[in-house]
């Protein structure tokens, strides 16, 4: 929860689940259906901790119930952004689709006209900007495309 209230200013411009800071008890179901989404093979859900000191970074995840085609998310806390952890999230995860998914064929990344930091972690990795739909950037990545 620490992290999510450092952060929940930045949170409510770009995820929808910030609507409202949540509760414990709300932070406790989201984990308990991020546990069965993995369990199920529709959404891998992970939290990104500093390899030597354990601390919370953010959250990212492949969302591979989401159609036509999955859906990579992370975000980062605001005292830990411009690090590269977003990057090193969607690299992972990017890979693991594209190894562990062979009946996915492209994966998206989502976010706000605006959210220049998410798009960038997008330009990094090869993601090409598909479309702009209701204020939402799409960028996608083919495995035909993989680098």
């Amino acid at each position: 929860m620490e992290g999510i209230t450092e952060s929940f200013a930045a949170l409510q411009a770009w995820m929808p689940w910030a609507a409202a800071m949540p509760t414990v008890e709300e932070e406790r179901a989201f984990l308990r259906h991020a546990d069965e989404g993995f369990t199920e093979g529709r959404d891998f859900q992970f939290a990104m901790r500093h390899a030597a000191t354990g601390r919370f970074l953010g959250g990212c995840g492949l969302h591979a119930s989401r159609a036509p085609h999955p859906e990579i998310g992370y975000w980062v806390r605001t005292s830990e952004t411009g690090r590269g952890y977003a990057t090193e999230a969607a690299r992972a995860l990017t890979a693991a689709a594209f190894a562990h998914l062979p009946a996915v064929d492209r994966i998206e990344i989502r976010c706000g006209v605006g959210n220049h930091a998410s798009a960038a972690v997008a330009a990094k990795l090869g993601y090409v900007l598909d479309r702009v739909e209701a204020g939402t950037m799409i960028w996608n990545k083919n495995r035909s495309n993989l680098v």
